[in-house]
């Protein structure tokens, strides 16, 4: 998981839930919870980053899933997560979306409740961390990255 220095300033990511109906594969999943149904928006992909058990404050079992659109689509990283009903409860974290050669983000499942997406930029050299310890009621974030 993240270790956050003296200075390095922390932040909480302000983010809105939204519940959507989605079955399929994860691509499937992914394209949904990215553009509801209903958001027009022409031909574009979803990009899964990474998925992974999760477990809710109330001891409920699902799974995470962590998507982005493809560069057209203007969608940075979202995260949802499932009991496997089909509901998805998304938010949009706040991090930039991978658009430049060399790009990239990454995810890293620090426990049920825990996990870390962190993206790097080789073209604007820096970082952005976001991370969650309460299974995705409260998200923070380090390091904005311009581009």
């Amino acid at each position: 998981m993240t270790t956050v220095t003296a200075t390095e300033a922390v932040t909480v990511v302000r983010t809105t839930m939204s519940v959507v109906l989605a079955f399929g594969d994860e691509a499937e999943v992914c394209k949904t919870v990215i553009r509801p149904p209903g958001e027009e928006w022409g031909e574009y992909k979803a990009i899964v980053l990474g998925t992974g058990p999760w477990t809710g404050s109330s001891g409920e079992e699902g799974r995470w899933l962590f998507c982005q659109g493809d560069t057209g689509s203007g969608v940075g990283a979202v995260a949802a997560h499932s009991t496997g009903d089909g509901q998805w409860t998304t938010q949009s974290l706040g991090l930039a979306q991978t658009k430049h050669p060399g790009d990239v983000i990454n995810v890293d499942f620090g426990s049920y409740s825990a996990v870390s997406l962190t993206r790097d930029s080789l073209i604007f050299g820096g970082h952005q961390h976001v991370w969650t310890t309460d299974s995705g009621t409260t998200w923070y974030s380090i390091g904005p990255l311009g581009g």
